[in-house]
């Protein structure tokens, strides 16, 4: 007769194990966490020299983010060896919430935007200023009344630069009575209707107002040299050494620049219906900004922008435009 000879400690180890191995297994669990927790967390974007550099940016539909997109669809970017994927956006809150959310490497922004979320712990800085215009609408295309209303959203830059246009008329005793109208279309049909007497309007939404023979453009902000908006990058990208792919977007952006100096006018009237989001008819029609080689942004014009934000009491902490603005990589 076989029999098998089995001794108490390995009976008492199950089934013939080792107690080594069952007291490891008492830590699988724990293993299998920080495994899963390695495979979840976020990889960071490689910019060495070996791999492909790439950058995700936010924009709205606008003219001052224009050159980022005709470089994207004329291939500059991919001669460049840079991979940009541009998100559009509807709403600037929907943008700085994926920017804050690391979900964007950049965006499109304004300068009283770009410091409040500077100010609310963001780790970003502008890089360029931008070349949009916006512009004093009034309801009445000849009427120089002061206006009775201004549609805003406060503490933006339309905010802001409601107050820039109408500084010299406050001084003289007029009141700028402000509705709050956070979003661009709606404030536009609102002055179209004559339900607010003035809003200011970037591109292509001042052209829409003056085309409809209702409205009459008053000021616009390129007449006074002033900066409104910028490109607001994770402060990471702007580094030595891990400045790569930032270089390849604004070398990118200068070649589009000198596209559009040269576009012929169809071309460039689908541009601006394409992504400024003008109405075909009136495409050709809108106001094209000398648009500039990317260059840094002018410390006066920020801290204009901070003061009114602390005027406002809008600023969770004290800036300066130093801490505003991030390097400029090298460009060819």
């Amino acid at each position: 007769m076989m029999t098998r000879n089995t001794d108490a400690a390995s009976m008492r180890s199950g089934f013939g194990f080792p107690q080594c191995l069952l007291r490891l297994g008492r830590f699988f669990p724990l293993l299998l966490l920080v495994l899963i927790f390695a495979a979840c967390a976020p990889k960071k974007k490689s910019q060495d020299a070996t791999s492909s550099p790439s950058l995700t940016i936010g924009a709205m539909s606008s003219m001052d983010f224009l050159p980022f997109a005709v470089a994207q669809e004329t291939g500059i970017y991919d001669s460049l060896g840079l991979k940009l994927e541009i998100v559009h956006f509807f709403s600037a809150n929907d943008r700085d919430a994926a920017l804050q959310a690391g979900k964007l490497d950049g965006t499109v922004t304004d300068y009283t935007g770009a410091a409040l979320q500077v100010a609310g712990g963001l780790d970003a800085g502008l890089v360029m200023k931008l070349d949009g215009d916006f512009s004093w609408m009034a309801y009445g295309a000849t009427s120089e009344a002061f206006p009775s209303s201004f549609g805003v959203s406060s503490n933006t830059v339309v905010d802001f630069l409601t107050d820039r246009f109408t500084q010299p008329a406050v001084a003289k005793g007029a009141v700028v009575h402000r509705v709050e109208v956070q979003k661009i279309p709606l404030r536009l049909e609102l002055l179209l209707q004559g339900k607010i007497g003035a809003a200011v309007l970037p591109e292509p939404f001042a052209t829409m107002a003056e085309a409809s023979g209702r409205c009459g453009r008053r000021d616009v902000s390129s007449a006074h040299h002033w900066e409104a908006t910028g490109l607001l990058v994770k402060r990471e990208l702007a580094q030595d050494g891990n400045n790569k792919a930032l270089a390849l977007l604004l070398q990118g952006y200068n070649l589009a620049v000198i596209k559009l100096r040269d576009a012929d006018t169809k071309t460039l009237a689908r541009w601006i219906k394409d992504y400024a989001g003008a109405p075909e008819k009136l495409a050709a029609h809108i106001p094209v900004p000398d648009y500039t080689p990317a260059t840094p942004p002018k410390a006066d014009e920020l801290q204009a922008a901070i003061a009114w934000l602390k005027q406002k009491k809008a600023l969770k902490k004290d800036l300066t435009p130093q801490q505003l603005i991030v390097p400029m990589p090298a460009l060819p």
